[in-house]
């Protein structure tokens, strides 16, 4: 299970989604896609660690704003902290090479 943000070029945010895929940081960039929910721009995809993923399951395969998950997840789920407590658990693929 992953977990995607995206930025503009303006670095702002443009929502996050949570989809389950096999395919490692580019299949679940490729699942985002394959259900309409890439917004383009900058991606960060993350893998969801196994002990939140029963927390992250009722939201997944969905576009989520920022209101709204600043509400479920709390304050980590928007900022630059989570991006670094995913270490190498994540990916960060840029605008250019985020196709649609």
């Amino acid at each position: 299970m992953y977990w995607i943000s995206f930025v503009d070029e303006q670095d702002h945010f443009a929502g996050a989604v949570i989809v389950e895929s096999a395919g490692g940081f580019g299949g679940a960039l490729e699942e985002a896609i394959r259900r309409g929910l890439n917004p383009g721009g900058q991606a960060l995809v993350m893998e969801i660690p196994a002990r939140h993923r029963d927390q992250a399951r009722p939201y997944r395969h969905r576009l989520m704003q920022r209101d709204e998950l600043l509400r479920v997840f709390g304050p980590l789920a928007g900022g630059q902290e989570l991006r670094e407590r995913a270490g190498d658990h994540a990916q960060v693929i840029c605008a250019k090479c985020n196709r649609q």
